[in-house]
């Protein structure tokens, strides 16, 4: 028979593995490749619930190991063609870069945004026609879309929405929840007689 003290490093090393393991499994969302035809300016403003023009102002991919599938984006709009007027910054969850359909949106560019739900569930993806602000963007919508309204929203803060983040409390739960066993393991096996 093993000695208690011996199968303490085993019991750490799985204690770990299980902690890191949760830390994936609730990383991971749904495996996607995007499949989305690319559809008409008319369509995708069609789709959307609010198409605006406005400069990113914070990007948030949020602390998660190995990045996360969606990224909160702030946005100061400054033109809207479709959907209410925003009276502030809008933030919206964006698909990742590296995921199927995602979209890569910087701070200090400025962007035509197409976005889907309503204030504090926007989202937006690589079908939903998203794209960096050119001339050519900008006269395209003014023409299938009409010729847009002004925003004037004072620019503020980052925005923070409890997002994909949310999901880091229940990784780092259960790595917490693993080292706790196996601190408790190790002070039980350090006040056993004989075991020291």
């Amino acid at each position: 028979m093993r000695p208690v003290r011996s199968v303490l490093p085993l019991v750490a090393g799985l204690a770990l593995l299980l902690g890191s393991s949760l830390l994936v499994v609730l990383a991971a969302g749904p495996a996607s490749a995007c499949s989305c035809a690319r559809a008409g300016l008319g369509a995708q403003a069609r789709a959307a619930d609010l198409v605006v023009a406005g400069t990113v102002t914070d990007v948030d991919d949020g602390w998660w190991p190995g990045g996360s599938s969606t990224r909160d984006v702030t946005v100061a709009p400054d033109r809207v063609w479709r959907g209410r007027t925003p009276t502030g910054p809008v933030v919206l969850s964006a698909a990742a870069p590296d995921q199927g359909c995602g979209v890569d949106l910087a701070e200090g560019r400025r962007y035509l945004l197409f976005l889907s739900g309503s204030a504090g569930g926007l989202t937006t993806n690589g079908c939903s026609g998203t794209r960096p602000v050119t001339g050519a963007a900008l006269a395209a919508a003014d023409r299938r879309l009409g010729g847009g309204r002004a925003v004037d929203v004072p620019p503020e803060g980052p925005g923070r929405t409890l997002g994909p983040g949310a999901r880091v409390a229940a990784g780092g739960g259960g790595l917490l929840l693993a080292l706790v066993l196996v601190g408790a393991a190790r002070r039980t096996a350090s006040r056993r007689p004989g075991m020291n």
